[in-house]
């Protein structure tokens, strides 16, 4: 049975242990605060911390709000190299194509530099966490052709969503009108967004005081519903 290697993005969320412990290969993704340039790796290992980000966030306006890059080809092509100088057999999990075009590029890529080597590039259909708990699951497992079919199994199934403090930085983005920031502040709710099929969409809104219960709620239901006995809960850092 062939090794085979597990690429991910950085915008997958892992801890260091997790990337030491199987061996994965990261390529990283970009943040980008005007001419400043700081890549992150994963949860941990990036060259801003998220109280930085964060400092820096909050003395931001409408015009000069931090974005999000696609990996560069230099570093798409280290990270092949990388994960190729581990075994001739790469699998890159990488962020849902409906949100970035990281796998349009690593398929460009492949056909340019590595049209001979044994590489699949795999879309999660998620962002953040929900890439992770696919990376995970398929490092434990051995043969591409299992790992692939488990995914496939899992891909439906994974549910990742988002709540908001406030509407403020959505409102920045140009996403939402000033009417819709105003109401939600007034009637002190917390906007909710989820990812389905790749796709963010709006879930509604939530009840500052009453948060942790529905979300509790909203967990038990689609755990319920679930149809695989691999269950994980990732709760990501918040300010609540």
């Amino acid at each position: 049975m062939r090794k085979v290697t597990i690429l991910t993005d950085g915008g997958s969320d892992l801890k260091n242990e997790i990337i030491e412990k199987y061996n994965l290969t990261i390529v990283p993704y970009r943040i980008i605060f005007g001419d400043d340039i700081y890549y992150t790796y994963g949860n941990e290992k990036t060259t801003i911390t998220r109280d930085e980000f964060y400092k820096r966030q909050a003395k931001c306006g409408k015009d000069d709000l931090p974005h999000t890059s696609i990996p560069s080809p230099c570093h798409l092509i280290q990270a092949f190299d990388e994960a190729l100088e581990k075994s001739d057999s790469v699998l890159a999990i990488l962020l849902s194509s409906k949100q970035s075009g990281t796998i349009d590029s690593a398929k460009r890529l492949l056909l340019n530099r590595y049209p001979d080597k044994d590489i699949t590039v795999y879309d999660s259909n998620q962002i953040m966490s929900g890439i992770g708990v696919q990376v995970l699951l398929a490092a434990e497992r051995k043969s591409k052709e299992e790992i692939i079919a488990r995914l496939d199994d899992l891909n439906a199934q994974v549910r990742t969503i988002f709540v908001f403090q406030n509407l403020h930085y959505l409102y920045l983005g140009g996403r939402i009108g000033r009417a819709k920031k105003l109401m939600a502040s007034a009637l002190n709710m917390n906007p909710v967004l989820y990812v389905d099929g790749g796709v963010m969409e709006g879930l509604g809104v939530l009840t500052k005081g009453k948060l942790l219960t529905q979300l509790k709620h909203y967990a038990t239901k689609v755990i319920q519903n679930t149809k695989t006995s691999d269950i994980f809960l990732c709760i990501q850092r918040t300010k609540f």
